[in-house]
C-alpha cells in the first residue's frame, strides 16, 4: 500500500483587496499520484484538483475558509 499523502506547506492566510486576483498554494508528500481537490463554505469546489486555487477578480461571495484535501490512489 502506498503511504498517504502528508500536507507538507499550507496556503497562507491572506487578505484581498476587491477585483484582485488570489493564488492558494498546497504542497503534499508521502504518496504517488497524489491528487487535491479544494473545498469552499465546505463544499468540493468545482474543478478545483490542482495544488494551487486561483480566485481572480475576488468579490465578496469570495470571502470565507477554504480547504484542501490530498489523496492518492492507496
Amino acid at each position: 500500500a502506498q503511504a498517504q499523502p502528508v500536507i507538507t506547506r499550507q496556503p497562507a492566510d491572506v487578505s484581498v483587496s476587491l477585483g484582485a486576483t488570489i493564488a492558494l498554494d498546497v504542497l503534499a508528500t508521502g504518496g504517488t499520484a497524489t491528487s487535491y481537490q479544494w473545498h469552499f463554505a465546505e463544499q468540493p469546489v468545482s474543478g478545483a484538483t490542482n495544488r494551487a486555487l486561483m480566485l481572480t477578480h475576488a468579490a465578496p461571495a469570495h470571502a470565507g475558509d477554504y480547504f484542501v484535501v490530498a489523496s492518492n490512489a492507496s
